[in-house]
């Protein structure tokens, strides 16, 4: 029996960064973002509702809520059937990986899809702050990562913001 069985984790994690509209690429897309003044932000609740389970699933899923702030998109939206993956390996490359995705209905009630990775490889030197930050995100104009790209960039975390986010984690279940 595992002495996670009943615990739950939840913490909060913000990201902000640009995303170049009809940006193929996330490095040119963030820079255009830059360029064209279209940042992109989202404050987002981490819930990892069984911590037993979670750490038993190869691609470690929990929910992600919150809010995304896009301008070119009318303002600010509820995150909508959120995903957080930690550490699952990307098939194509096998490194391991971050992945938030979800979906948001813009002001014009269009359906739109965001998913960002954050890719943890072992480059030489010492990156793995860089890996951890930076989240390459696109944005799609449809309910998934199939619909037409709508554009991408980088998100990022600011480090300055780490003694909020452990502030912020909580664990749930717990029975005193």
């Amino acid at each position: 029996m595992s002495d996670l069985k009943g615990l739950g984790l939840e913490f909060k994690e913000t990201m902000s960064g640009w995303i170049g509209i009809d940006a193929k690429e996330y490095v040119e897309g963030r820079i255009a973002g830059q360029q064209n003044h279209t940042p992109c932000h989202f404050d987002a609740q981490i819930i990892i509702e069984d911590l037993d389970r979670f750490v038993q699933l190869s691609d470690h899923r929990a929910r992600l809520e919150g809010t995304v702030s896009f301008d070119p998109l009318g303002g600010t939206f509820p995150m909508e059937d959120g995903l957080f993956k930690l550490f699952s390996i990307d098939p194509d490359t096998g490194f391991r990986q971050m992945i938030y995705a979800f979906r948001f209905t813009a002001a014009n009630g269009k359906k739109y899809f965001l998913k960002g990775v954050k890719w943890l490889k072992d480059d030489p030197g010492f990156d793995v702050v860089e890996d951890m930050t930076t989240l390459f995100t696109a944005i799609y104009a449809g309910p998934d990562e199939q619909a037409p790209l709508y554009g991408s960039g980088q998100l990022f975390f600011d480090l300055k913001d780490a003694p909020g986010l452990m502030a912020s984690m909580e664990v749930t279940g717990v029975k005193w």
